[in-house]
């Protein structure tokens, strides 16, 4: 496992939220928090995505996640998380 994905699953692993994970990242890559990006669909992924620059929520996230998103995409089996990173890539 590459080492900035390691420790950010540590971070995450010890309760600090995947928040703190993506600002790990970023940092590691000296990326402004603003120009990244989150996928998620539930309770734990909220403070995710309103730290990403840009959050999307799966198609069957509960409501809470879908609105801490910018977007709401299709369900996983619709190939949602596919239609997402397309998106995001377009950007």
């Amino acid at each position: 496992m590459h080492t900035h994905l390691r420790i950010a699953h540590e971070q995450t692993a010890a309760g600090t939220g995947k928040d703190a994970a993506l600002r790990y990242a970023a940092a590691y890559y000296q990326i402004p928090l603003e120009t990244t990006a989150a996928i998620g669909d539930s309770g734990n992924d909220i403070a995710m995505l309103r730290e990403a620059g840009i959050g999307a929520a799966m198609g069957n996230a509960a409501e809470e996640c879908r609105s801490a998103a910018d977007f709401v995409t299709g369900r996983i089996e619709e190939d949602g998380f596919y239609d997402a990173v397309c998106r995001l890539l377009r950007q």
